[in-house]
């Protein structure tokens, strides 16, 4: 008994001893601690203070040219848009916008998810052979069948009036290239988006040329049919997409070998990579189809510019270079012969039709609209510039998410 309590009491004093060894240890590293804590403490609010004095004093910015698109501005405010919520969403997306630096926390960020393993990063797959892709889960089958029934309407006045109208629809990165999807994502939500189409289509009795499914073909077999870090087809892809076209609307066809073709930038970073922040990855190459006479053409968007030919060149200088295709968006493009009189053909279209416009403006003088910008009847249109036929041409992720389709059934 005596032996255990013995036992217990040098245990105990030996815990006294440890506990004291370990006091005296704090007490000597205290200091050292309370200035790495101090340290760290200045550090981040001198962090908050340096970003928060930059976000006021730094000019906002109108546009971001990595993500090609306009910034939020300071919106404007009123107790009723504090209200219903709108001021306050504004002003996140404000703040999310002119951050300082925003460029290089978005590429950490992707890195960081990178490291991750996760495979994505604000929506954009890391897929194989250097594809950036946009992930799309579900299309709004709401809109998509109210834009739909807006081009049957229109298709239906204006064969009414004797006119040839063709409609053709095209695949995103992810419908034409699943393969180069992450392995775990596959087709199965592309297939059923398509299949959705093509029921509404048949409801409405509205024949349509599908340039997914072909377009899908020559990928899987190896062509580059959309670029790397961008969600367009390429000038290739451009090319077969018309063919198609063309069979339905009785257009010439052309082969490849037909034109020259010249690679105008090897530096090209499309709207995929800007969003993804993976800055890292490979550019692609942007190259025109030329032929001969092309250079008799002159574009012209009414009360803005004209330039001659089919590519404006300085924008192959910006970060925005598929606009040198017809000069890029706006509400009308015309694309006119200098040395002949032909007959005209209007395209109604997204940007997917930008780099289709050179082989349509082969024999045909071209009146392209985009709906985004412009407002008016465009079966009037058609009576007043004697037009009789138009193509129709629009991607998947712009019939299911665009609202603009109403003026397809002004009169």
């Amino acid at each position: 008994m005596s032996e255990n309590k013995n036992t217990n009491n040098r245990k105990l004093i030996n815990a006294d001893d440890e506990q004291k060894t370990y006091l005296e240890l704090e007490h000597r590293l205290s200091e050292k601690t309370r200035s790495l804590d101090t340290a760290m403490i200045s550090a981040f609010f001198a962090f908050i203070f340096i970003f928060g004095a930059l976000f006021w004093i730094l000019p906002d910015k109108d546009a971001s040219e990595d993500e090609n698109r306009s910034l939020q501005k300071f919106p404007v405010f009123t107790w009723e848009r504090l209200v219903d919520g709108t001021f306050t969403e504004e002003f996140g997306s404000y703040m999310a916008d002119q951050f300082p630096a925003r460029n290089f926390f978005v590429g950490m960020k992707a890195a960081w998810e990178t490291a991750l393993l996760k495979g994505e990063n604000n929506g954009v797959m890391m897929g194989e052979d250097g594809y950036l892709i946009t992930r799309f889960d579900s299309v709004d089958e709401d809109i998509l069948k109210n834009n739909l029934d807006c081009i049957n309407t229109f298709i239906t006045n204006a064969e009414e009036k004797g006119y040839e109208v063709t409609a053709a629809f095209a695949g995103r990165t992810m419908d034409v290239a699943p393969s180069k999807a992450s392995g775990l994502y596959g087709s199965d939500m592309s297939d059923k988006t398509w299949n959705t189409l093509h029921n509404i289509c048949s409801e409405y009795s509205l024949s349509f040329v599908d340039l997914m499914t072909p377009l899908r073909h020559r990928a899987e077999s190896g062509e580059q049919i959309c670029y790397k870090t961008d969600h367009h087809w390429t000038t290739l892809g451009a090319l077969y997409a018309y063919n198609e076209i063309a069979v339905k609307a009785d257009l010439p066809v052309y082969s490849p070998e037909e034109f020259e073709v010249e690679t105008v930038s090897e530096k090209f970073y499309g709207t995929t990579w800007s969003s993804s922040g993976i800055r890292w990855a490979d550019p692609d190459t942007l190259e025109f189809f030329r032929y001969d006479g092309d250079e008799d053409l002159v574009c012209e968007i009414p009360g803005v510019e004209s330039f001659d030919g089919l590519y404006k060149r300085e924008k192959l200088e910006t970060k925005d270079k598929y606009s040198a295709f017809i000069g890029g968006n706006a509400a009308r493009v015309n694309v006119l012969s200098k040395t002949e009189e032909r007959e005209k053909l209007l395209i109604v279209k997204d940007s997917f039709a930008h780099s289709t416009a050179p082989f349509f403006a082969r024999e045909y003088d071209l009146v392209i609209i985009d709906l985004r910008y412009f407002s008016g009847s465009l079966t009037k249109l058609m009576e007043e510039e004697n037009i009789e036929k138009a193509v129709l041409l629009y991607n998947m992720d712009t019939l299911s998410s665009e609202a603009g389709f109403r003026l397809f059934k002004m009169k």
